[in-house]
């Protein structure tokens, strides 16, 4: 089970050596917030739903619920029909944003079926802004707590600059400890960010699409 704010935050402490006095759950929980935003722009939710073809139309609002927080639209295609429900048809479309509500337009409308939109949705963390459930697989829970001590550390070494310091060696412990927990960071997100998103599905090259074109040869 992925972690909670609050397991996160006694992770951070136990591992900082730290009883609360030093990193506050303020901190830690802005430190996890800034973690989780760099997971989720390098590694977030890839999800797809189904949204029925409307006759003759190009455009539609991506409004269900499944849709909530979608951060980007990957692919849509024309779903199969019958016995070849996996011979999908890949759809040129347009994605973008109106009014904070996302849309996606086809180049060419559809007459019925169904298209599947492959888009991306970010991760949460239970207890933090409100959120009710943690979607980070726990295997990445590690990854989570590096970088929210990586930014735990940072958050205080800023905090430092400018009061007197009377012990001159805790800067660049400090600094030791940001290293270190950001190499671990970046580890993990790279072997997240590695993950594949969904496929587009492969159609046949006419001419003019590949690299033989009617100029193939010429010189």
């Amino acid at each position: 089970m992925a972690k909670t704010l609050t397991q996160i935050i006694a992770n951070v402490q136990a591992l900082l050596l730290d009883d609360g006095t030093r990193f506050t759950t303020a901190t830690i929980t802005a430190a996890a917030r800034t973690a989780l935003r760099d997971f989720n722009m390098l590694a977030p939710i890839f999800a797809g739903t189904l949204v029925d073809v409307v006759d003759g139309q190009k455009e539609y609002a991506l409004n269900d619920a499944d849709f909530t927080g979608l951060i980007d639209t990957i692919n849509v295609l024309l779903q199969g029909t019958d016995a070849h429900l996996e011979d999908n048809t890949d759809l040129n479309f347009h994605g973008y944003f109106e009014d904070g509500q996302p849309f996606i337009r086809l180049d060419e409308a559809q007459t019925s079926g169904f298209l599947i939109v492959r888009f991306t949705l970010p991760y949460t963390i239970n207890g933090l802004d409100s959120e009710t459930e943690s979607t980070i697989p726990a295997y990445f829970d590690d990854t989570l707590i590096d970088g929210a001590c990586y930014y735990s550390l940072l958050i205080r070494s800023v905090g430092r600059i400018e009061t007197i310091n009377l012990n001159q060696g805790v800067p660049d412990e400090l600094q030791q400890a940001l290293a270190y927990f950001r190499q671990a960071f970046v580890a993990g997100l790279t072997m997240a960010a590695r993950r594949s998103p969904p496929l587009f599905d492969k159609d046949t090259l006419t001419v003019e699409q590949s690299w033989q074109d009617v100029w193939y040869g010429r010189s």
